[in-house]
């Protein structure tokens, strides 16, 4: 399946259906491997959404959220960047073998010098969200990855 769906959610991602990128659901946090599988995940409550790239070849990990005002949701998703970060090639080449086009990720290159994007999408976040939000957003393009709140409806 290519990311075109993606774009409702954000600019990030191309808008025309068969894009030149794929997408995952239920991704294990784990010790990766090559397949997708129940053995991979650490902990029986992580699973990532979805994964994929933005047009820009930024890995992207997204998750969401329907009525849940829990502000864990911000440390669910910088735990979700920070794996993202640590094992970033292992997650493009679980990507790359669970597709059925292996061609739907960006080249190694591409991917690899740019920072990870981290997406909470809900539609309905705490009032007090953006008071703690904004200490997880940061313009230092030293840091790794940057997370994006993504309100709908």
């Amino acid at each position: 399946m290519d990311n075109s769906r993606l774009s409702i959610l954000s600019f990030d991602f191309y808008r025309e259906k068969n894009s030149r990128y794929g997408v995952l659901s239920e991704v294990p946090i784990g010790i990766y491997d090559t397949t997708k599988s129940e053995e991979n995940r650490i902990l029986p409550s992580y699973w990532i959404d979805f994964v994929s790239f933005t047009k820009e070849g930024n890995l992207a990990v997204i998750e969401l959220k329907v009525n849940d005002q829990s502000l864990e949701v911000i440390s669910q998703i910088l735990d979700y960047a920070l794996v993202a970060i640590k094992y970033k090639e292992q997650f493009c080449d679980l990507i790359k073998n669970n597709l059925s086009s292996p061609s739907l990720i960006p080249v190694k290159k591409k991917y690899m010098d740019k920072p990870v994007k981290a997406y909470v999408v809900n539609n309905h976040f705490s009032k007090k969200f953006d008071g703690i939000f904004k200490y997880y957003v940061s313009s230092d393009t030293k840091i790794p990855f940057s997370i994006t709140k993504i309100a709908l409806g």
